[in-house]
């Protein structure tokens, strides 16, 4: 190992300066950026898989869930093998540490979305001072420190990995990240075996959390050489020339942490490939990939500075990228990694922060897909790291050059700092609700199919059906055959109640998928839902049952499989799904009514619990703005299964009146025949239906 370097001064800023005061300033920007994230809503962008729809999720933080993070990935994959369904509790993605961060906030916050979103703010703050803390023990320099620490707290790049449920990942990779450039620090200035395994186990847990952390064996290599000096002869005053055997055993010494990165990459590798989430490289050929790819550097590098037109997705251009574009951004980074190895001996800072940018840039860059998306925000959250360490040094070294510079590069700084922190603030209200995120998007990009398809599934949901029309119709012009756009639009005509050519369209979605993806199940899911409306019960069910093996924790299919399996006569497993639906959602009231009848009229005994169902109907009844005849109409029955025959009589005249009242005279009518077997001292007792197949 090399000796220990001496601590570097810095020649712009030796002063220790009130440093807590400074920590304090940095969190103050961090709440004062991000604090609207607590009026947000969950996203209907992956926050359903690993959050909402995440079925192990909902039984919390206990020993078993917190194994099967490590393990389930495992599991997922060897089902796929063999053609079974399994969903994994990270997906298609090795990410144990932040699975159980995600399992740890369900038993603080349950599935208010607040509290992921706090957890997440939480995190980027921890991750600004830990680098702000390693940054000035490194250099001993504490004001640029406290501006790369700045421009990391607030910059607009960095709201999605904060703003966002799903971009966990990155932020509680990040904090072991920040950690290990600490631990590093302490182990270069007295290097030991067990200041070294703090580094490593600091790599180890970033891994656990995201593969991101990869590249960090390398960041540290180019912090060996500025600014801790640890690859220059020993004492000398700069970094430039450096001495070979100091070199090589610096490159040594990251070996083990590598052998970590290469572990954890060929399991994310693995899982990604056998899970299906790996991209088909023939949908991307590897020229227009490596275009892409060269552009996104330089499309980066601008949204450093001037960080306009940010957006959740960025698809990649319809008919291709412009040469002249493509040749341009090559220039330009061949252009400035000239100039930075050009001064790597005299302000070895440029050099060091642009070969990080580069360097931790690269698995994301795009020459491996991993998604459709040609670039993304979030991406830059640990590369953005090296281009304010070369700006704030550059412009440290630039201001000693002349007197008085320093009060000007003051108050540069706070200006930039200000104007960065007040467009951040914009860019987090971006972030409050599905329809708030996809209109941003569609506003600042062009034909952005996912864009459209997931505005479209919020408008939807919303009961804006015009408008959710024109979104799909949109993103399917723009891809015609991918599946999601046409179950989509297989959604609308269903909510239009156009049930045949909905019908028809899930089919057609189905045929392109017809595995037990994670696409094709959704697919299944909605299909056997849309069967239900049209009598086919059998067919539903076995659709709903294919969707369950994947999305587990989708309270609206535990209810629609709790609906079939009571017209199919099978109510004890009708009993279990719908139980099942209100654990997931308990606020779902037609789950609630099914299970509340199928538990006051089954003909089979063991599924009939009329207290329950009495219990149940009275919340609905006390949480409802006004009796509703279907809800009365149960807790009559119910009654009469408990064989409380006046109460029964004296609610089931109420709904009768109140059905009347509305002019639903078919309900009437149906509620009339039962209140007549109630006088007769006699319950309801429900027949199964006739399967419309």
């Amino acid at each position: 190992m090399p000796p220990a370097a001496p601590s570097p001064g810095s020649r712009h800023d030796r002063a220790t300066g009130p440093r807590w005061l400074v920590a304090l300033a940095l969190l103050g920007l961090v709440v004062a950026v991000f604090h609207p994230v607590r009026e947000h809503d969950f996203t209907g962008y992956d926050d359903n898989y690993h959050v909402t729809d995440n079925l192990h999720l909902r039984s919390g933080l206990t020993l078993e869930n917190a194994a099967r993070a490590f393990t389930d990935s495992y599991f997922a994959i060897r089902a796929h093998a063999q053609g079974r369904p399994h969903r994994a509790l990270g997906g298609w993605r090795w990410i144990p540490l932040t699975t159980i961060s995600f399992q740890l906030d369900y038993e603080l916050y349950g599935l208010e979305p607040a509290g992921f979103l706090l957890t997440n703010v939480v995190l980027h703050a921890l991750s600004t001072l830990l680098l702000f803390a390693a940054l000035t023990r490194m250099t001993r320099a504490m004001w640029p420190s406290a501006f790369v620490a700045a421009v990391f707290a607030i910059h607009p790049l960095h709201v999605e990995p904060v703003a966002w449920v799903a971009a966990r990942p990155d932020a509680l990779a990040s904090v072991f990240w920040m950690l290990g450039m600490l631990a590093w620090a302490r182990y270069a200035e007295r290097p030991s075996l067990g200041a070294y395994g703090g580094v490593a186990l600091c790599v180890a847990l970033g891994l656990l959390a995201k593969p991101v952390v990869v590249t960090l064996p390398f960041a540290l290599l180019l912090l060996d050489y500025w600014p801790l000096r640890r690859l220059a002869p020993a004492g000398a005053a700069a970094p430039w020339p450096l001495d070979r055997a100091r070199f090589v055993r610096a490159v040594l010494e990251k070996l083990p942490l590598l052998a970590l990165a290469v572990a954890a990459s060929a399991v994310t590798f693995v899982v990604a490939v056998e899970g299906g989430g790996m991209f088909d490289t023939n949908l991307l050929p590897f020229d227009a990939r490596l275009a892409n790819a060269t552009v996104s550097y330089g499309v980066y590098l601008a949204q450093s500075v001037w960080p306009s037109g940010l957006a959740v997705f960025y698809p990649h251009p319809v008919n291709g990228l412009p040469a002249w574009q493509v040749a341009g951004s090559a220039a330009l980074l061949v252009l400035l990694s000239g100039l930075a190895l050009r001064w790597v001996r005299t302000r070895p800072y440029l050099a060091v922060g642009w070969l990080w940018y580069l360097g931790t840039l690269a698995p994301m860059i795009g020459l491996v897909e991993f998604g459709y998306q040609a670039r993304a925000d979030r991406y830059m959250y640990l590369p953005l790291v090296g281009l304010a360490i070369a700006a704030a040094w550059g412009a440290a070294d630039l201001a000693s050059l002349r007197r008085g510079a320093r009060q000007i590069l003051a108050v540069a700084g706070a200006a930039a700092v200000a104007g960065l922190a007040i467009n951040a603030w914009q860019q987090v209200k971006t972030w409050r609700d599905t329809v708030t995120l996809f209109e941003r998007a569609v506003e600042v990009t062009e034909d952005n199919f996912l864009a459209h398809k997931n505005l479209a599934d919020g408008l939807l949901q919303l009961g804006r059906v015009d408008e959710a029309e024109f979104h799909y119709r949109e993103a399917l012009r723009i891809q015609p055959g991918w599946p999601d756009a046409r179950l989509g639009w297989a959604d609308l005509l269903a909510a239009q109640g156009r049930l045949g050519e909905a019908l028809e369209h899930y089919e057609e979605a189905l045929q392109r998928n017809p595995n037990e993806t994670r696409t094709g199940t959704r697919v299944a899911g909605h299909y056997g839902l849309t069967l239900l409306r049209v009598g086919r019960f059998a067919e539903a069910r076995h659709q709903i049952e294919r969707a369950l093996a994947v999305h587990g924790g989708v309270a609206e299919l535990h209810a629609g499989m709790a609906f079939a399996s009571s017209q199919l006569g099978d109510f004890v497993r009708a009993v279990r799904h719908g139980r099942e639906a209100l654990r997931f959602d308990p606020a779902l009231d037609s789950a609630a009514n099914n299970l509340a009848w199928i538990l006051a009229t089954s003909p089979d005994p063991s599924a009939r619990d009329p207290e329950e169902s009495i219990l149940i109907m009275g919340r609905l009844l006390r949480e409802a703005e006004r009796p509703e005849p279907t809800y009365l109409d149960t807790l009559a029955a119910a009654y009469a299964a408990a064989g409380r025959f006046p109460d029964a009589i004296d609610t089931a005249a109420r709904a009768e009146k109140l059905a009347r009242e509305e002019q639903s005279w078919a309900k009437a009518e149906r509620i009339r025949v039962r209140l007549a077997r109630y006088r007769e001292g006699e319950p309801w007792i429900e027949r199964p239906a006739r399967d419309g197949g």
